[in-house]
């Protein structure tokens, strides 16, 4: 009677465990009772097969509840692949080497079986509330993380079944009192193995806290930054790039600046409507970017409604004459997809010695605004710069 009293126990915590490691679709009340039932009856299954028609425990163990509260379990768990599977080898593992840890000492330590009944009990509340942490760990690390648990499932799944194997091969492993030893150090080196890999999760935890967290801050980062309509840098990242750049003229880098304004943005707005004037802006930053932002080190941005702002270092004037001929031409290109012409004007300067960026910046727009005036005399499509 006692014996079966432990064996059913054994049972109800390797069924807790399980339950306690994976992650549920949902848990409403139905559910829950057709989890309950569905455990009932692997109990009930378990007791004919080892007390009724003496089937070795072991085999009764993987017919009647290992094998069917996969099944259960699979089928109302939210995770269907390598994560579910990880936990169920996990659950079998610490419930097999706990359970041998009890029975194992009981024959080397005769005490009686009610003493080691309830060494079993306490065993198993030790290790729900020592590792019950590293389960609620563990779900959430399967929440956060999608990939990488395929590897460790075959593990754990491996070892389980090696234990299982030593334990019941040739004979079970109580009547082979000489092996019992090994065994159970093979126990304690499954543990210690899954204790590293508890705090290696752990470690994991917090790099995937901080990397949530990080990408929480490159939003943020992006929002303050990024100017909402074209996707270009606004003016607050313009000031920001000028300082770095500021920092880096020490290295004696050519720095180039150039400042756009788009034409006709108003009459546009006024006879098409805004959103064919914002149409018009995000063409304009498309062109921008096909010709600027091929090289790391060049930067674009929207600082205004209709004014653009292009730095460019580590350049000569032909290459920045050929950038603006390039721009020109996709330009050219972004009116025909519109259905109207886009017209911008350009300026642009060279940073010179012992002058600051924000100066030539100015000395720039001023040129644009020249270029500007005077565009009565330029076609629609082109742009006119003027260098300085």
């Amino acid at each position: 009677m006692i014996a079966m009293i432990e064996d059913v126990m054994i049972l109800f915590f390797n069924l807790l465990i399980f339950a306690q490691m994976i992650t549920l679709k949902d848990q409403t009340r139905q559910k829950m009772f057709k989890l309950a039932a569905g455990c009932t009856v692997f109990f009930t299954a378990y007791g004919i097969a080892v007390y009724v028609f003496q089937f070795p425990m072991v085999l009764s163990s993987l017919l009647t509840m290992s094998l069917p509260s996969l099944v259960l379990f699979w089928l109302f768990s939210a995770f269907r692949d390598a994560r579910f599977f990880l936990s169920f080898a996990l659950a079998d593992t610490l419930s097999l080497i706990t359970a041998s840890f009890s029975k194992y000492l009981s024959l080397f330590f005769p005490q009686g079986e009610i003493f080691f009944l309830g060494l079993t009990l306490l065993l198993f509340i030790a290790l729900l509330v020592f590792a019950n942490p590293y389960f609620q760990l563990l779900k959430t690390l399967m929440r956060q993380v999608e990939g990488g648990w395929t590897s460790m499932a075959v593990t754990a799944m491996l070892i389980y079944f090696v234990l299982g194997f030593i334990a019941a091969y040739p004979t079970p492993i109580a009547q082979r009192r000489e092996y019992v030893p090994v065994f159970m150090a093979v126990c304690l080196l499954t543990f210690a193995f899954y204790l590293v890999v508890l705090h290696s999760l752990q470690k994991t935890q917090k790099i995937v806290e901080q990397n949530i967290q990080l990408q929480q801050e490159q939003k943020i980062y992006h929002i303050a930054y990024t100017d909402a309509l074209t996707g270009l840098g606004n003016r607050a990242a313009y000031l920001e790039r000028i300082n770095q750049l500021e920092r880096l003229r020490k290295n004696g880098i050519s720095i180039c600046c150039i400042e756009l304004d788009m034409n006709g943005l108003k009459q546009v707005n006024d006879t098409l409507g805004h959103a064919a004037g914002d149409r018009a802006l995000r063409e304009i930053a498309s062109a921008l970017k096909t010709v600027f932002l091929c090289r790391q080190s060049d930067s674009v941005f929207r600082v205004g409604g209709d004014e653009f702002c292009v730095l460019l270092s580590d350049v000569d004037k032909a290459e920045a004459t050929a950038c603006l001929d390039q721009l020109k031409n996709q330009l050219k290109q972004s009116s025909q997809t519109l259905g109207f012409s886009l017209a911008a004007a350009a300026g642009v300067a060279w940073v010179q010695a012992e002058e600051s960026i924000e100066a030539t910046m100015i000395r720039a727009d001023d040129q644009m605004y020249k270029n500007k005036r005077g565009e009565q005399h330029v076609s629609e499509t082109e742009i006119e710069t003027i260098t300085s």
